[in-house]
């Protein structure tokens, strides 16, 4: 993998470059399957923005 972006794209594109690499997102489905525990935005908000 490279140590940075391609000179081409911004710092704002280096996720999305990784992604392309590595081929997976961060996605729910990913985090659920072994079983990690989830917080909706909704239940983030309420504890935290209180």
């Amino acid at each position: 993998m490279r140590s940075g972006p391609p000179a081409e794209m911004p710092e704002t594109g280096a996720g999305h470059d990784r992604m392309n690499e590595t081929g997976m997102a961060g996605r729910p489905e990913f985090a659920r399957a072994p079983g990690l525990p989830l917080t909706s935005f909704e239940e983030w908000a309420r504890e935290h923005l209180v």
